[in-house]
């Protein structure tokens, strides 16, 4: 499935256009500059026992996850489980979804 950026979108989804951008090429730089400094990440599902990451050390995972990706399409995609919003949906990282921007 293929997502085109409409002719006029909002800031709002400029700003989750340019996250899924950043997570899909590894732009460190542009991830971090949209993190809040209290940023936390959870892993889901719990049941693995990944600890929840700060900014830090969520940045630095995705760095030491990188090399796991290396020449494969990657892009965004959503998970709504039963369509009850979040924290009951997620996201991740696929390679089955891309979008254009």
């Amino acid at each position: 499935m293929l997502y085109t950026k409409p002719p006029a979108p909002s800031p709002q989804l400029e700003t989750v256009l340019s996250w899924f951008n950043a997570l899909i090429s590894w732009d460190f730089d542009t991830l971090a500059s949209k993190m809040a400094e209290d940023y936390i990440h959870t892993s889901l599902p719990a049941s693995t026992g990944e600890p929840e990451k700060n900014k830090e050390r969520g940045l630095q995972h995705a760095k030491n996850v990188q090399g796991l990706f290396a020449g494969k399409d990657i892009g965004v995609r959503t998970l709504c489980p039963n369509d009850k919003p979040w924290p009951n949906n997620a996201a991740y990282l696929t390679n089955s979804l891309k979008y254009t921007m």
